[in-house]
């Protein structure tokens, strides 16, 4: 039955309080309490039966639970709170004060700590557990959802972990006196340590027991970290270690060694990677051409040549622009080609490093609308090539006749605007070159007998 003790100073309240108690334990069948709506303890509370709390509960007294609490409102412990059976907790749980948990507490909402909790029985968290103090566990806690934390984990009990883990507020630092387990029993586990560099330290978590891996451990760079050739980060420490984690993300553009040493978990880089290219592309805009890409990280990048090309094979410099240096970070950069040819244009990227080192990007092709070119024949039969072209282009226009090696076979100057070309003597396939000031076109031909 329920039962409740006040001690309060004014006599009349405790007789209230006494008269209420008669009416409780008298209405209440199945020893039930609840808390509607503002509920407030200023002493010492007792409860053997089932407490619902739907709206705001101040404690700032004692409470005793020796059955079931269930909170689905805002919970405020600021004296001490000592849990003997199951507490529920599905909404807001502030900690300010002294918390004694020797059954089960299972949080399906969030939960902040500020103030010394030990936990002897068993602490299951399904929703966020945030601490910031210190939290004594010397039974069994279990997370399942996300913990971000700051302080401490103290006692040698078991730390089961099967949500997301990660100290916060980085650079953060979780201590575990206990083990630590990564376990993922159910389909629908997903452990993980996400752990974070930035520019002063690192997050880190200290266990004091052993550890067993298995996951995934994503780091991330933050507040503009860029890392050091050779530099490297205890990213844990433990007494001694079993298995592996499954996946590993690292940030890109560098290369990673992740050490599972004896009694720390070490990620260095050993070097940069060259520029990420994420995209290349172009498009004619009027009488323009637009290029346009975009690099996903950079080491070095001093600047780009821009390189253009009629037949794909022989570029030019057209154009530079600077590099971004090294940075993690996308970056996005753009060029017009204000005297590109008409037909197919050839572009790629010549990626210079500040020692000079280059490489080059893939070669991407843009047409540009100008002279039409009809193909009579194509492949040709009777061994005359025909071609329709623009009239006012038929006196500066040529062509090279190429076969699929690269050497020329034929080439010379378009006489009018309607022209044939005496193939006769050959059979196979060939690249047609028409070229002018205006015009640079390739077109495959097939010559057949």
């Amino acid at each position: 039955m329920f039962k409740a003790n006040f001690l309060i100073n004014n006599y009349m309240k405790i007789i209230l309080y006494v008269i209420l108690t008669v009416v409780i334990a008298s209405t209440e069948v199945k020893a039930q309490n609840s808390c509607p709506s503002i509920c407030n303890n200023s002493y010492i509370f007792y409860n053997y039966g089932i407490f619902y709390n739907y709206d705001s509960y101040l404690n700032q007294g004692t409470f005793y639970n020796h059955n079931t609490f269930h909170n689905y409102g805002s919970f405020n412990n600021e004296g001490t709170y000592l849990n003997y059976r199951t507490f529920n907790n599905e909404s807001t749980f502030n900690n300010e004060a002294d918390f004694y948990n020797e059954a089960d507490f299972h949080n399906q909402g969030t939960f902040y700590n500020d103030y010394p909790f030990n936990n002897y029985g068993t602490f299951k968290n399904e929703g966020t557990f945030n601490n910031d103090y210190t939290f004594y566990n010397h039974g069994s806690f279990e997370n399942i959802d996300t913990i971000t934390d700051l302080g401490d984990f103290v006692g040698f009990g078991e730390f089961i972990n099967r949500g997301l883990l990660s100290p916060g507020n980085s650079p953060g630092i979780i201590n575990i006196d206990g083990s630590l387990t990564f376990s993922s029993p159910q389909s629908t586990d997903f452990p993980k340590y996400l752990a974070e560099l930035s520019t002063n330290s690192n997050d880190v978590i200290n266990v004091g027991g052993a550890v067993t891996f298995s996951g995934e451990l994503e780091v991330l760079l933050i507040d503009g970290k860029v890392p050091l050739m050779g530099e490297s980060f205890t990213l844990m420490s433990y007494s001694s270690r079993t298995g592996t984690f499954t996946n590993v993300n690292l940030p890109a553009g560098y290369d990673w060694s992740l050490d599972y040493g004896s009694s720390e978990l070490t990620l260095t880089m050993n070097t940069l990677l060259p520029v990420e290219l994420f995209s290349f592309e172009g498009k004619a805009i009027g009488d323009d051409i637009h290029l346009n890409w975009i690099t996903s990280i950079e080491a070095n990048n001093d600047y780009f040549s821009i390189e253009r090309s009629g037949d794909g094979n022989e570029f030019v410099t057209i154009g530079r622009v600077e590099g971004r240096g090294t940075t993690n970070k996308e970056v996005i950069y753009d060029f017009i080609d204000r005297s590109s040819i008409s037909g197919e244009n050839y572009y790629r990227l010549k990626q210079v490093d500040n020692n000079g080192d280059y490489d080059y990007s893939k070669i991407i092709s843009v047409n540009k609308a100008g002279s039409r070119i009809i193909w009579y024949e194509n492949p040709v039969l009777d061994g005359m090539l025909n071609i329709h072209l623009d009239a006012e282009l038929s006196d500066e226009l040529n062509y090279i006749l190429y076969d699929m090696a690269g050497n020329i076979i034929k080439q010379e100057k378009l006489s009018n605007w309607q022209s044939e070309i005496n193939v006769r003597d050959l059979k196979g396939i060939f690249l047609l070159r028409l070229e002018s000031p205006k015009t640079n076109i390739i077109q495959k031909v097939i010559i057949s007998k």
